[in-house]
């Protein structure tokens, strides 16, 4: 790919222009979004995402009762009241960040982006509320093991950005979802590790007092005996941190992030309980369950029932030697092992009819669940299962019409996710069922930035919280420059994610990400907010 790069740079004026095309080429729903509204402004773009009127499924009251719970227990009754008013007018929630304090660039400005029609508003909505997927490894591209600090020297760019764990490199694999909570002692290291590579001249040093006054206010707030997880002190500190990106702005919304996951298990556990759900519908009536298995087999996102066959007879087998066997998906729950690390199910009947769901975990044993309502409920309430991204889907927008504006890759395999759900429900004679679920509309809002670091007057890369704290915050006219920035102008400041998304490292140029921050200087230095 690297050749393949050098042998067309000629047909592009810029480096960042090719890597747009690329992304163009390999993910069609960016395509079709810079092709239909790349001269839109973000603002005008964001109208097209406001759900349409209608009657979902499913009503949302068991939903809101569990989000209102959620966030109440996390941060207080007022916000939960607000968050809750907020989803009955606009039944809305950003889809496209993984869970973890969060520092990746790209996905804590496409909450920005989201919502750019909510800050600063007298009357309106008063929430950002987010659904972060839990079901990842600390160690992922977004990195919610630590830090991420992107305003690096010079010398560093293409070692940018900086990672600085706060888990332990035996966690790496663990699944958010099954973190235990970070400790005073882990947020003091962190504190050390920061100071270090300042006097190593690899991270700016304006950056040291924001984050370090960060993690001694905000981390250690969140250590707390009441906080039983990762996931729960992670919301805390992501809507504290939200709090201090804003300079003199009144009427901030408040930031609600909340697992994916867990709460689609709440909501699948009140509809286990209700045999007209459409969740209890499609995991135990018998001829629907069967037909969106076969729907869904090989659909991206849901499950390859070849591979997780032979997975299930490779019983004393490593996952390391059967990487043929990799990326099978899982068949509505992810069972989790003692570490905390994901297993692939699979539904087997037994000959006396009954079903269990099963998997061999990473070290080569078996994990075996009766599959049964009573059983599925139990699995969820002791940390045995998690709900698989289908699943997830299935209660909260298929059943329930809520809308999830969410990344590129989810806007691949949700659309999949919904038209096999129809045909099997078709199929199935539940033609009314179907009517109501209604045709998938994307809802797509990734892939772009607004807000960048300069760096010596010659380079612009992305900017996470830290740079932006510790620029003075964003200013009533920076949020209008980022109003009116257009949509594929947004997309080309947000490359530096992108690419390490559609390339893996072997076929990157060595200086790409140097070139690009120059490339971005050139382009976007009069029209991104800049921070210097």
């Amino acid at each position: 790919m690297t050749q393949q790069i050098a042998s067309v740079m000629d047909s592009f004026p810029t480096t960042a222009e090719l890597y747009v095309d690329l992304a163009c080429r390999k993910l069609p729903v960016v395509s079709d979004v810079l092709h239909r509204f790349g001269d839109l402004s973000l603002i005008d773009y964001l109208d097209h995402l406001t759900p349409e009127s209608g009657r979902p499924f499913q009503e949302g009251g068991s939903l809101f009762k569990i989000i209102h719970q959620e966030v109440a227990d996390l941060l207080g009754i007022e916000i939960a009241r607000k968050t809750v008013e907020d989803l009955e007018k606009v039944p809305m929630v950003l889809t496209a960040n993984h869970q973890g304090v969060d520092y990746f660039a790209q996905s804590i400005q496409g909450t920005l982006i989201f919502a750019l029609n909510r800050i600063g508003k007298k009357a309106g909505l008063q929430t950002v509320p987010v659904f972060s997927c839990g079901n990842v490894p600390l160690d992922n591209l977004t990195y919610p093991r630590g830090v991420l600090l992107y305003r690096v020297e010079e010398s560093a760019l293409n070692e940018m950005p900086k990672r600085l764990p706060l888990f332990p490199d035996s966690m790496k694999r663990t699944m958010v979802s099954m973190s235990p909570p970070f400790t005073d002692a882990m947020v003091q290291a962190v504190k050390a590790r920061l100071s270090n590579l300042v006097r190593k001249n690899v991270v700016q040093q304006s950056l040291e007092p924001f984050l370090q006054e960060i993690l001694e206010k905000d981390y250690r707030l969140a250590c707390r005996p009441e906080l039983s997880s990762y996931s729960s002190q992670a919301s805390i500190v992501n809507h504290r941190i939200w709090k201090r990106l804003f300079d003199n702005i009144p009427n901030v919304p408040e930031l609600i992030y909340l697992e994916l996951e867990k709460v689609a298990a709440k909501t699948l556990a009140a509809d286990l309980g209700n045999q007209k759900s459409l969740g209890f519908l499609v995991l135990f009536d018998p001829a629907l369950k069967e037909r969106v298995i076969d729907e869904l087999d090989d659909a991206m996102s849901c499950w390859n029932l070849s591979k997780l066959k032979q997975r299930l007879n490779s019983r004393g087998i490593s996952a390391s030697q059967m990487p043929f066997l990799n990326n099978c998906g899982t068949v509505f729950f992810w069972g989790i092992d003692s570490s905390g690390r994901k297993i692939p199910l699979y539904l087997v009947r037994e000959s006396a009819g009954k079903e269990y769901l099963k998997g061999i975990d990473d070290r080569g044993g078996l994990f075996e669940l009766s599959y049964t309502p009573e059983s599925i409920l139990d699995g969820l309430e002791h940390n045995r299962l998690l709900p698989a991204l289908f699943t997830c889907f299935l209660v909260l927008s298929f059943a329930r019409g809520i809308r999830c504006p969410g990344g590129y890759f989810k806007e691949m395999y949700v659309p999949g996710m919904h038209r096999g759900l129809v045909n099997a429900l078709r199929e199935t004679r539940n033609e009314d069922i179907a009517h109501r679920i209604g045709t998938y509309r994307r809802s797509y809002l990734s892939g772009m930035m607004a807000v960048m670091s300069e760096i010596n007057g010659e380079y612009l890369v992305p900017a996470g919280p830290v740079e932006i704290i510790s620029s003075g915050g964003l200013t009533g006219k920076d949020i209008e420059k980022m109003q009116a920035l257009r949509v594929r102008e947004a997309h080309l400041a947000g490359l530096f994610e992108t690419i390490q998304d559609l390339l893996p490292p072997e076929e990157r140029p060595l200086d790409w990400k140097k070139e690009l921050a120059r490339d971005c200087f050139k382009l976007m230095k009069k029209k991104a907010v800049l921070l210097k």
